[in-house]
């Protein structure tokens, strides 16, 4: 059996990554995990591993404990997802615990439900902080090592990952958008969470790529032309396997509702005018989407 193009989906966070990995995982060449973002390359420092393990144990717990629920309700087909979802936890851990000296641990675990798919795959868009030699190494790791990076309009990716932290920080569905817009405040005025702005720069993510992933491996897309028949139809051809249809209507993962407010929308626009200015220098004609969000700002 030869052996495996290993892909890379390396971000940008809320750039459509979910939807791309499961429009993937639905194709019969390729055998993804259940677990989408497997944090091995993140993970190489001690203590960044321990608190990552240390999040997945408390998943695992959280998982068991509604697993013993869904027996005492006679849940039987709930128990059975969670069985699969406990297993794949713990699979994770197993391997991130493991012994890293030739990565074989990591190889097994991306192959583990392959039979002779052209394509396995870890979509962890944090590795799109790491550094150029970790990159370098982390796309070394096989001739057959490729790398795919999405960049949605970046005032709409990053409302969306402001809403995300918000919600994860216990805002419900009516402080939401209060707690929505004081956080995007905050990351404007460069107050807090400068992990969200990271996590939104094309222009350094890209130039780290471009220095260390040969041009025939790297792959670098809107998402919204990416979310389309053509764009998920350049995807498979980047890939080498046969281009298929993919549900370009269903959103995966969307985000909770809330409305930006109209007098912060001018002034994320500014804090993030040197992204536009530079995927338009250096990929030509945004889309329409990026555009409509320049042309609101300057009506």
């Amino acid at each position: 059996m030869s052996e495996p193009t290993i892909l890379f989906g390396v971000g940008a966070t809320k750039a459509g990554t979910t939807w791309l990995h499961s429009a993937l995982k639905a194709h019969p060449a390729c055998a993804f995990r259940d677990i989408k973002e497997a944090h091995y390359w993140d993970t190489v420092n001690v203590g960044d591993r321990l608190e990552y393990l240390t999040a997945r144990e408390d998943a695992l717990h959280r998982l068991r404990v509604q697993r013993h629920q869904a027996e005492a309700d006679r849940k039987g087909w709930k128990a059975a997802n969670l069985d699969r979802q406990i297993a794949a936890v713990s699979d994770q851990i197993d391997m991130l615990c493991a012994d890293r000296r030739g990565n074989q641990a990591y190889l097994e675990w991306l192959q583990k439900d392959r039979a002779d798919q052209a394509v396995v795959a870890d979509f962890s868009p944090s590795y799109a902080l790491l550094n150029k030699p970790a990159l370098e190494r982390m796309t070394r790791l096989t001739p057959h090592t490729k790398v795919i990076y999405l960049m949605r309009d970046p005032l709409s990716r990053l409302w969306s990952h402001v809403r995300m932290v918000a919600s994860r920080n216990g805002a419900g569905a009516e402080k939401l958008p209060a707690a929505a817009n004081r956080l995007l405040r905050r990351v404007i005025d460069r107050k807090s969470h400068q992990n969200i702005v990271n996590r939104g720069d094309y222009k350094g993510t890209v130039e780290k790529l471009v220095d260390v992933v040969p041009e025939n491996r790297l792959l670098m897309m809107f998402s919204e032309e990416t979310l389309t028949s053509a764009g998920f139809s350049a995807v498979c051809r980047f890939l080498g396997i046969k281009e298929q249809a993919a549900d370009t209507e269903t959103p995966v993962h969307s985000g909770a509702k809330a409305v930006m407010e109209p007098t912060l929308r001018a002034d994320a626009m500014a804090f993030l005018k040197d992204q536009y200015d530079w995927a338009r220098d250096t990929f030509g004609p945004l889309p329409q989407a990026w555009q409509n969000n320049l042309e609101r700002v300057s009506a």
